[in-house]
């Protein structure tokens, strides 16, 4: 009921020392009805039957693109009517939902698939990602056998560059692009990145390292915790880094 209409219908129960209770008192009279209107009905849910074939074309409709009062218009004409559709709106929006969840899962699931599959294709296929505080997957970024032996050839100048959230599911594509000796443009790595904020674009570690004052201990004890923490043994840019740094850290 939507609002009071004082009706003295009632029913009292006592609960029995072995766990079971019995009607001490009970009132059936209304003094409204209890027949609710078709429209009604379908928000109790002892009415709702939603058809596993209306959920698949719910989800078909979906991934189309449709837009959901079109979606609805169509069960609407498809049952005779929005109350002979089995369920209501909020119904349909929480079944999208659910539709969106696992499609996203399933994704994520394949996306690492691919990956685990291309580095036991070849094993210089390199990927890594962060997930945050709840576990849910913030940024990925990979890079194949190709675009790392183009690094290491030509990466001595390198552009950066972010679309703006131009895939479905809203996350900015990074690209690392660096310049072959036949003036091609090559790419060095690519990243799915969860926001644009500035602690996912700067590296700390790095950045503490280079522009904090340290002394000549506390410098190689950080630039080995650096390497250490990002696997950074083999990469040939941070081997001259090391190899020149009495060229340009204060330390």
């Amino acid at each position: 009921m939507t609002k009071r209409t004082g009706c003295k219908a009632f029913m009292r129960l006592k609960e029995r020392s072995d766990g079971t209770c019995i009607v001490k008192d009970i009132t059936l009279q209304h003094n409204h009805t209890l027949l609710l209107s078709p429209s009604m009905l379908v928000f109790m849910r002892s009415h709702k039957k939603v058809d596993p074939t209306l959920k698949g074309l719910v989800k078909d409709l979906q991934f189309s693109n449709i837009k959901h009062v079109n979606i609805m218009g169509l069960l609407t004409r498809l049952h005779g009517g929005r109350d002979k559709i089995g369920c209501h709106n909020r119904d349909i929006l929480n079944m999208k939902a659910e539709n969106t969840r696992k499609e996203s899962m399933n994704e994520v699931q394949n996306m690492f698939k691919f990956f685990e599959d291309m580095k036991k294709e070849n094993e210089n296929f390199f990927y890594d990602y962060k997930v945050d505080d709840e576990n849910r997957l913030e940024n990925v970024f990979w890079s194949n056998a190709s675009s790392r032996a183009a690094y290491a050839d030509f990466g001595d100048c390198i552009t950066f560059d972010t679309t703006y959230k131009s895939n479905k599911h809203h996350l900015p594509l990074a690209v690392f692009v660096g310049v072959n000796n036949h003036l091609q443009s090559t790419i060095f790595g690519v990243a799915l990145m969860g926001n644009e904020s500035e602690e996912s674009f700067k590296w700390d570690k790095l950045t503490a390292i280079l522009n904090h004052p340290l002394m000549s201990s506390e410098f190689e004890d950080a630039w080995k915790a650096l390497i250490e923490e990002y696997n950074l043994h083999d990469i040939n840019v941070m081997i001259n880094l090391w190899a020149e740094r009495k060229l340009w850290i204060s330390a």
